[in-house]
């Protein structure tokens, strides 16, 4: 790794870079109106696992959300983080290179407002690690022009996180595009990986210790460095309602209990997936928030789950309830009982 990412790395996470992050759920209480009580009840339930917050991300329903809402959500995670020494990835997840370079600017408003830089030394004062961005949308862009817009990017100079999610963009970033921007850019420190591909973690490129995380579900143990994968951790919607589970898993691997990890993995994987089949008729926002929607239900109110409202989707509507119901059966089968909620 080079120097000037290792310093920093160290910079930004003194303790150590995690090794689970978490995109929280934007909790809705109408058509895109935050419920902000619910939202910081729910950062406090997952923050003694995780690491850090990517946010808003695609479970946070980052992509339905105009500037103003990306911020005031992003600022409501700063302020708690904040107070309680976590770490908030800003996630500026726009379709074009334009509208990128817009909303960090908005972004770095903030850093301004609160620390009176704009600058790396401005971000890590104001609780922030840097900002997070995915390639520009299109089927049809060459790699050509995915590394020229990440370049405009990354020359702003700030820590930057890229994050593929070919699912939006249509594309993904290649390894070769990708190890040529970290050879060329140490403040490109992390690359989020939502594929399920993984053509970047499996490639023989050199990232020069960019810390690659999974955003992808599925076969948890198999693809952490921990039991032989490429991975240094997890960036995962899961994490919403199953993080302290998948920190057992990580555990389990970190020593070496590698028969543990895997099957605590595989009951996950296996959950997760009929979660993910459930969720597959709700059009309203995507699977990875509305799988997470039912956990984190089940999380908050506990076996009071079914006097509470059904979770309110972005457009203001409730989750179906039968799907619901079934979801939080299918949870319970797994063994997860929960008697009192995070919301009490």
């Amino acid at each position: 790794m080079s120097k000037e990412r290792a310093e920093l790395i160290a910079r930004l996470f003194p303790g150590g870079i995690p090794k689970l992050f978490c995109p929280p759920l934007t909790n809705f209480n109408g058509r895109m109106h935050i419920d902000r009580e619910r939202m910081i009840a729910h950062y406090a339930s997952i923050s003694q696992y995780v690491g850090g917050f990517l946010i808003p991300g695609s479970t946070g329903d980052g992509w339905l959300m105009d500037d103003e809402m990306m911020l005031d959500v992003l600022s409501l995670a700063r302020g708690y983080s904040a107070e309680h020494k976590g770490g908030v990835l800003a996630a500026v997840l726009k379709p074009a290179l334009h509208d990128m370079l817009a909303g960090i600017e908005r972004v770095r408003d903030i850093v301004q407002s609160a620390t009176g830089r704009r600058d790396t030394d401005g971000f890590i004062a104001a609780g922030l690690k840097g900002v997070t961005v995915c390639a520009p949308t299109g089927e049809g862009r060459t790699q050509s022009e995915i590394e020229a817009a990440l370049k405009t990017i990354l020359d702003l100079g700030l820590p930057t996180a890229l994050y593929q999610l070919p699912q939006i963009t249509q594309n993904e970033i290649g390894p070769d595009v990708l190890e040529r921007l970290a050879l060329q850019y140490p403040h490109f420190y992390m690359f989020k990986d939502t594929s399920g591909h993984d053509a970047a973690a499996l490639s023989d490129a050199d990232f020069d210790g960019v810390h690659l995380v999974r955003g992808a579900e599925g076969g948890y143990a198999r693809w952490y460095k921990g039991c032989g994968g490429p991975y240094d951790g997890f960036l995962l919607s899961t994490a919403n309602g199953f993080a302290p589970e998948l920190r057992r898993i990580l555990a389990y691997a970190d020593d070496g209990k590698i028969e543990e990890a895997y099957a605590l993995s595989d009951k996950l994987d296996e959950l997760v997936t009929a979660l993910f089949d459930m969720v597959a008729s709700i059009s309203v926002s995507n699977a990875f928030a509305n799988a997470a929607r039912i956990i984190d239900h089940l999380r908050a109110y506990g076996r009071a789950w079914a006097e509470a409202s059904a979770p309110c989707l972005p457009d203001g509507s409730g989750m179906d309830a039968d799907i619901l119901a079934a979801g939080i059966a299918r949870v319970q089968a797994m063994g997860v009982t929960i008697e009192s909620g995070y919301l009490g």
